[in-house]
């Protein structure tokens, strides 16, 4: 029999299961991190499976549906299961009760068939019973609750969903729910321990290989992710009353706590396969590691101990290769999250020594090999990417032996991270035809060095991802400057870059896009800036507004003209124009734009906009004729509108 669609992996049709969080969970009671898990399903020991009970005194029509769920044939199973849903309605409870041992045995199979309609209709019938037996399943619970938790899990939203939906027949309420979850605690995370030590060496010889592949992942997939979630509901949220001030039903709970996080821990210290899924050949098992490391980090850190610190640690930060997108949203909460919990970790520290002194930092890529941090949660990603980035750039005294070694590795931060990945990842250009010395390349070679030519094997990002990594840029940028670092360097290659776009868009009327995430970076910095910090208009703007304005001028085309006119949104007219004036008149120099000389701005602005920006907005019609007019209204000023205006009329009379 066939793969089934969806039986695999993570789907994209799989269900959220944040609403299911929200119904076990009651007020009060932190559900972090239930939201959007799954998992899969189990496959029984050979050499421990239960033997099947006796069906003495069982109802011989509810025997023989019940017999023919030990065939192969997944129809049979299925039809069986619907047969028996439709007895339960016509049988007493009384009846019911008899083939309870029969069915937990029966059912505890099921939920591990390969055959999603097996499963499904599993738990359909399961809700049947409950709704008949009702206090007739607790004797059966003790064995019942660890398949039935990890059930919950299964990849197929349908049978996740019928699996709850069989969990809330018999537990009504959320607290009801909490309650079950912590009275077998011990009977879920001991059924959940088997199934990590689970081997292919699991079915009949006549399965598939390819089925038994697929539920050997499934199964580990799923029981970490339970485990993890289990571990996120119930030690989630601390008891915030002192022991003092507890009744007795909260010191009851508080006690059970206690049970639980000991089971957490003791399964954790035992189970050394845990490191083995790092390594695991499919992704939603090493996805589900990563989660079930980042609830231990969260909820028991005590769990990393002397003995097991160092392997985890390296396992930990050794994740950073993982390459499959649908990984990095749990990759980099782990990650991050291992950094705030053990960021004094010697281990760490020398981690990052040693990628420092290697291959931490990206060599120029060439523009001929993707960017493998591309993450499906690139939000996650770049908050990981600017807290690692600060991190090491405030503790860059720790990876150098003087301060020359220390200034050294600043500035390989800045040029081989923050410009020759970051930046040039924002523009999405090749640097190299943004080096002055290429400026006579040929068209041809620049579609062949481009982002934005389909035929470069290049990636594209989408726009929300630029939009991200602008910000990240701009937010690194800004804290960095709160130390008074000096980012010269960074600036000059924004204004070389900026301009070099410019005289690539006035030579061949293309590289709009790049121009447009010019303009985006500089909208960036109206961010709300510590006081007194001006770098965005001194460092960035003013200065390639000085050298852009003659090469806007030739350009001539809408989207050069509104890139002036952004500016002027962000900084106001008489910063703009005072280096405007500097651009016009070569002779001055950027020191000359006399901020504290009112007379002296006042006639520099007067005269910029008479002599220079009314004849170029209203000499002759061109294609950016309404752009130059909205440029024109844009720097006007109160102050000086009578001019202004008197300027524009005398022009055009």
């Amino acid at each position: 029999m066939g793969r089934q669609k969806g039986e695999g992996g993570r789907g994209k049709n799989r269900a959220s299961s944040s609403s299911f969080a929200a119904s076990l969970v009651p007020a009060g009671v932190s559900s972090v991190g239930f939201g959007g898990y799954l998992g899969s399903s189990r496959i029984e020991h050979s050499s421990t499976a239960e033997e099947s009970p006796s069906n003495l005194g069982v109802d011989s029509e509810l025997a023989q549906h019940l017999k023919r769920l030990g065939r192969k044939d997944p129809t049979t199973k299925v039809k069986a299961l619907m047969a028996l849903c439709v007895l339960l309605k016509e049988k007493p409870g009384e009846e019911i009760v008899h083939i309870l041992p029969l069915w937990v045995y029966e059912y505890k199979r099921l939920l591990l068939d390969y055959n999603r309609e097996v499963r499904q209709a599993a738990h359909d019938t399961m809700t049947s019973i409950v709704a008949v037996v009702r206090k007739g399943l607790a004797p059966h619970l003790k064995s019942l609750m660890g398949p039935w938790w990890f059930a919950q899990f299964d990849p197929v939203p349908e049978v996740s969903q019928a699996a709850r939906f069989s969990l809330e027949a018999a537990f009504v309420t959320s607290e009801r729910r909490l309650d079950a979850l912590i009275l077998y605690v011990n009977e879920i995370f001991s059924y959940l321990d088997e199934n990590l030590k689970l081997t292919h060496a699991m079915s009949d010889k006549a399965t598939p290989a390819d089925e038994i592949e697929d539920m050997h992942q499934r199964v580990i997939s799923s029981s970490l992710l339970a485990i993890s979630t289990l571990i996120d509901i119930l030690l989630g949220k601390k008891l915030e009353t002192t022991s003092e001030d507890m009744n007795h039903e909260q010191k009851l709970a508080a006690k059970a706590l206690i049970t639980v996080a000991a089971s957490a821990e003791n399964l954790f210290s035992v189970n050394n396969c845990v490191l083995e899924f790092f390594k695991h050949k499919n992704p939603s098992v090493r996805s589900a590691t990563y989660s079930t490391l980042s609830a231990y980090m969260k909820c028991i850190p005590h769990a990393y101990n002397e003995g097991n610190k160092a392997s985890l640690s390296a396992f930990i930060l050794g994740s950073l290769q993982e390459k499959d997108m649908s990984c990095h949203s749990s990759m980099w909460d782990m990650i991050l999250l291992f950094c705030r919990t053990f960021q004094m970790l010697g281990l760490t520290s020398t981690f990052i020594r040693r990628a420092i002194s290697s291959s931490f930092f990206p060599k120029p890529l060439g523009w001929k090999e993707p960017i493998i941090l591309l993450t499906a949660d690139s939000a996650t990603f770049f908050k990981a990417f600017q807290e690692c980035f600060l991190w090491v750039f405030e503790h860059v005294t720790r990876f150098s032996k003087s301060e020359d070694d220390a200034h050294m590795l600043s500035i390989k931060l800045f040029n081989d991270v923050l410009i020759k990945l970051s930046w040039y990842d924002y523009i999405q250009v090749n640097p190299k035809i943004l080096d002055v010395s290429s400026l006579e390349i040929t068209d041809a070679e620049v579609d062949r060095m481009t982002f934005d030519d389909s035929s470069a094997a290049i990636p594209k990002y989408s726009s929300g991802y630029i939009k991200k990594l602008g910000k990240c840029i701009m937010n690194i940028l800004m804290h960095i400057t709160l130390y008074e670092i000096n980012l010269d360097h960074f600036c000059a290659t924004f204004v070389k870059d900026s301009l070099a776009i410019l005289q690539y868009r006035l030579r061949s009327g293309r590289f709009q896009e790049p121009l447009r995430r010019i303009i985006d970076f500089l909208l960036l910095s109206q961010h709300p800036l510590s006081k007194g910090q001006t770098w965005p208009w001194e460092l960035l703007a003013g200065p390639l507004i000085a050298s852009s304005f003659s090469i806007i001028k030739a350009i001539d085309s809408i989207d050069s003209v509104e890139f002036l006119s952004v500016i002027v949104g962000i900084y106001g007219p008489v910063r703009v124009v005072a280096h405007i004036h500097v651009c016009i008149n070569e002779h001055c120099c950027l020191g000359s734009t006399n901020h504290g000389d009112d007379d002296l701005i006042e006639k520099q602005f007067l005269q910029t906009i008479k002599d220079d920006l009314v004849p170029w907005c209203l000499l002759k019609q061109t294609q950016s004729t309404g752009a130059k007019l909205d440029l024109l209204l844009s720097l006007m000023q109160d102050a000086y509108s009578v001019e202004q205006w008197h300027a524009i009329l005398t022009f055009l009379l």
